[in-house]
């Protein structure tokens, strides 16, 4: 379950957290940190994750890929904090 921090991001009791900024979507979880690509609907009040965006994560050793497990559980998460934030949403696959 995630709890808002402010107007743009949330966190969960594991410490996961999510950030929406102007340019994308940060996902940081454990020591990894990702970076996805949305766009903002503007007819519908929503922003739009790409999910082909989700790829790799954002290390020191220079980015571990993504399975496809990661990126659906990420996705869970982006979900469950957006809807914490009263963000309406969806996602492109």
């Amino acid at each position: 379950m995630f709890t808002p921090l402010d107007e743009y991001s949330a966190r969960d009791r594991d410490g996961t957290e999510v950030r929406l900024s102007r340019e994308f979507v940060s996902y940081m979880r454990n020591d990894r940190a990702a970076h996805f690509e949305y766009e903002y609907l503007i007819l519908e009040d929503a922003i739009l994750i790409y999910s082909s965006s989700i790829r790799a994560w954002d290390t020191a050793r220079g980015g571990a890929i993504i399975t496809s497990t990661e990126r659906e559980a990420i996705l869970k998460d982006l979900e469950a904090a957006f809807e914490a934030l009263g963000i309406k949403h969806r996602v492109d696959l």
